[in-house]
């Protein structure tokens, strides 16, 4: 079961299916203080349908899952994007089009993204209403990614790790959602509902995790 036998503490996976292709494949597991999920995407509205080798006692290792995803791939066709975390370490690895956002008392932060969006900041101004609707239209252009013969850029050339020990909220998005107008919401509840408003139409898998309260 795509779930896990033992549920992370505090995290709630929503799968929004909106095409009836289901694409992109997404395919995830939680098991303790771990999880795992990958994004596949095809061309022409396809994704590789072999199955994933994947046992629940394999490793959560960032770069294991990658080259197990890369097995299934058909060259030249298939991209995929990898994600773990470990919820207990507060530390993951991701590539392609996961989006990692970490909710704190008063904002929003993106802790891990990597795609063609300008850093706005770098460039001293604040974007215009056109630089908006460009982000919004072109924001799945990504840097990273699966393909048939392994992780590109090689891990040896890029970090793809990210920590969150400052924040005890996390959301994780298949697609990048902080394009959107109505970005931020509130708090991680409406997250599905931007997801839901996303143009593209495509399925969306968020993770949803609240550390646990002391008893």
């Amino acid at each position: 079961m795509p779930n896990g036998w033992y549920p992370v503490p505090g995290l709630d996976i929503v799968l929004l299916n909106r095409t009836e292709q289901r694409n992109p494949r997404l395919e995830w597991r939680q098991s303790h203080h771990r999880m795992w999920a990958i994004r596949i995407f095809g061309a022409a509205g396809t994704s590789a349908d072999t199955p994933l080798e994947i046992t629940p006692s394999a490793s959560f290792d960032f770069e294991d899952i990658a080259t197990s995803t890369s097995r299934i791939l058909r060259e030249g066709v298939d991209m995929a994007s990898v994600l773990t975390v470990d919820f207990e370490a507060r530390r993951g690895a991701a590539c392609g089009a996961f989006v990692v956002y970490g909710f704190g008392a008063e904002e929003v932060s993106i802790l891990h993204e990597q795609s063609l969006a300008p850093d706005f900041a770098a460039l001293g101004r604040e974007p215009t209403d056109k630089d908006r609707e460009a982000l919004y239209n072109y924001r799945m252009v990504v840097t990273s990614g699966v393909q048939a013969d392994g992780l590109h850029p090689p891990a040896t050339e890029r970090s793809y790790a990210f920590g969150f020990e400052s924040f005890d909220s996390l959301v994780i998005s298949s697609s990048p959602l902080h394009h959107d107008p109505h970005w931020p919401p509130s708090s991680i509840l409406d997250v599905p509902a931007v997801a839901l408003a996303q143009k593209d139409g495509t399925d969306v898998l968020l993770a949803l995790w609240q550390a646990p309260q002391p008893r």
